[in-house]
């Protein structure tokens, strides 16, 4: 026999193997068609990149770009009108009519 024979000409598709279940059919034949597809799909995540492939440079800084401050610093701040850090004129006047 010829090794030409042997080889398969076309690539089945997932109907194609859920259809050559014997006693396939209804939701057996999706839960098939999916498990085939989803085989398919993890299979296609292993293929290599390409042989045109370069790796993209991803430039690196030689030091932390806030070296200066080694600690957390803090000030008194007045939260009793948090509102008007929006500085939003409509927002006062409403914030205004409610506490009057």
């Amino acid at each position: 026999m010829p090794v030409s024979s042997c080889i398969a000409t076309e690539v089945p598709t997932a109907i194609d193997i859920a259809t050559a279940v014997p006693g396939c059919s209804g939701q057996r034949r999706v839960g098939v068609v999916f498990a085939a597809s989803c085989m398919l799909l993890f299979l296609a995540g292993c293929t290599k990149v390409g042989p045109d492939f370069v790796k993209p440079d991803a430039p690196i800084a030689e030091q932390w770009t806030e070296t200066g401050q080694l600690q957390l610093t803090a000030s008194e701040t007045d939260h009793a009108k948090w509102w008007n850090s929006f500085n939003d004129p409509v927002l006062d006047k409403l914030i205004d009519e409610a506490y009057n």
